[in-house]
């Protein structure tokens, strides 16, 4: 099989598929089978082509529209442009989530929960209750997974102590802090620290 061609096929799948995974690796969502990021691929490596071709008829530069380019001409530098362009575009759709969240416009929001959450997790505290002999772990959630393709996350507890009821501590904890998974736990209260 000629090299050229298999290059000529896949120049049309790797852009839009390096954008996906690009932006879904800064916004995790749950697994899709492998037709459906072939066609997402392609639907943002068509996207990314307008663009070039918009770029090109602006310009005045013909080299940049891939659509009327002979697949032949494509060549390492094209292949270096599609592959950087879909760098690009994975952060500018990243970008954009960025601003939906910060601006709340497009609503709902993506994210889950726990994610959104965790993202602001500067001046408060939690209080975790767990199921197993009723423990109660006070501190700060330093570090924690979002995958939205499993039900339980885990997470870091950060300056942990153990408390009673009456939130009076009895022991802390030594080390970086308490693992826990969400599946043990009962609830999670935030506490703003004061």
């Amino acid at each position: 099989m000629d090299v050229t061609k298999v290059f000529q096929v896949l120049a049309y799948v790797i852009p839009g598929f390096i954008g996906l995974q690009w932006y879904r690796a800064v916004y995790p969502v749950k697994k899709v089978s492998d037709t459906v990021i072939v066609l997402w691929s392609l639907i943002h490596t068509l996207i990314i082509l307008a663009a070039f071709g918009f770029l090109s008829w602006l310009l005045e530069l013909p080299q940049l529209n891939y659509f009327t380019r002979p697949p032949e001409t494509l060549g390492w530098k094209s292949a270096a442009l599609l592959i950087l362009s879909g760098f690009l575009y994975g952060s500018l759709l990243a970008g954009l989530h960025w601003a939906r969240q910060k601006l709340s416009l497009w609503t709902p929001d993506p994210l889950s929960i726990w994610a959104k959450v965790n993202l602001q997790k500067e001046g408060y505290w939690t209080l975790v209750r767990l199921k197993e002999r009723d423990l109660l772990y006070f501190g700060w959630i330093s570090d924690y997974t979002f995958d939205p393709d499993s039900d339980d996350q885990d997470f870091l507890l950060r300056d942990a102590r153990c408390v009673d009821e009456n939130l009076q501590v009895k022991y802390l904890v030594a080390g970086l802090g308490v693992y826990l998974n969400t599946r043990d736990v009962i609830s999670i209260e935030f506490i703003h620290a004061e």
